[in-house]
């Protein structure tokens, strides 16, 4: 009988995620802590949804710190491919995707953008305006963009993304520091005039360590439980903890179906009209 309703409440889970959504989507993730797992998050968020819907999937390093985004996904060797930084200074020139395609790392059907190798100095010349067009290319060819925009809410690339984003993903760590941090985040959301990203959120909370206990921080967990859409605990899992490439398969189940009610979630929130100007249907 466990069995049975387990095999159902994933069933359901999958479902979500494949009837979720029609049409070019763009999710923003963002962590206001470093080592909240925001990466670990978008990758496998990538992951998921490239595993259960016949769209493409583009997994974007925007950190303008060191990313390693395209590490944890088990990217192909940079050698011969393009960067960010590339992409930005033609993204008016790609006219196709085959032009797009020397720019992009393949992973299954993750497509993964990366600015490994790239000074922050490099990265923070980047403008708004710069992103956007990188935005606009990659929807055009791509079914869904998710975005690693770091910690930052208010610079030129989180700018960018937030205006044209129809979801929004919160990373945090289950700590008193990274909870705590967030909130200043939300308030910059707020005051930004993204109230409804942040209503429409989903919050992934990465248990860390074994000997933390999730349930000494559920007054702070149910204070966004107010806020967001949707707060996923994800339990300790020591394959989260290892460097390299992630893999679904070594998960535990907990994690597994954490991650698949965080997918499912992520796109039961993109809504029904893109927002992503110079898409055409």
């Amino acid at each position: 009988m466990i069995l049975g309703r387990s095999s159902t409440a994933k069933a359901q889970l999958i479902d979500a995620i494949v009837s979720g959504w029609s049409g070019p989507r763009q999710a923003t993730v963002i962590g206001p802590k470093g080592g909240s797992s925001k990466t670990t998050v978008l990758g496998l968020l990538a992951l998921y949804l490239a595993q259960y819907r016949a769209d493409t999937v583009a997994a974007v390093d925007a950190n303008t710190d060191i990313g390693t985004l395209s590490m944890r996904l088990g990217a192909p060797d940079l050698k011969g491919t393009r960067r960010l930084v590339d992409l930005m200074a033609c993204a008016n020139d790609i006219t196709s995707l085959t032009d797009l395609a020397p720019f992009l790392q393949v992973v299954g059907r993750v497509r993964v953008l990366s600015n490994a190798g790239i000074t922050a100095e490099a990265m923070g010349k980047m403008s708004e305006d710069d992103y956007r067009a990188v935005l606009i290319v990659l929807s055009r060819y791509l079914d869904l963009v998710l975005t690693d925009n770091g910690t930052s809410v208010t610079g030129p690339i989180s700018t960018a993304s937030l205006a044209s984003a129809h979801a929004l993903v919160l990373a945090a760590e289950m700590s008193v520091d990274s909870l705590n941090l967030v909130q200043p985040a939300v308030d910059a959301l707020y005051r930004s005039g993204h109230t409804d990203l942040v209503g429409n959120a989903v919050m992934v909370i990465s248990v860390k360590s074994a000997k933390i206990n999730p349930k000494a921080f559920e007054e702070g967990v149910e204070h966004y439980r107010r806020q967001v859409r949707k707060v996923i605990i994800v339990p300790f899992d020591p394959h989260l903890g290892k460097d390299g490439r992630l893999s679904i398969d070594l998960l535990k189940p907990a994690t597994q179906h954490a991650y698949l009610e965080a997918a499912a979630e992520l796109a039961g929130s993109f809504g029904s009209s893109p927002r992503i100007e110079g898409w055409q249907p």
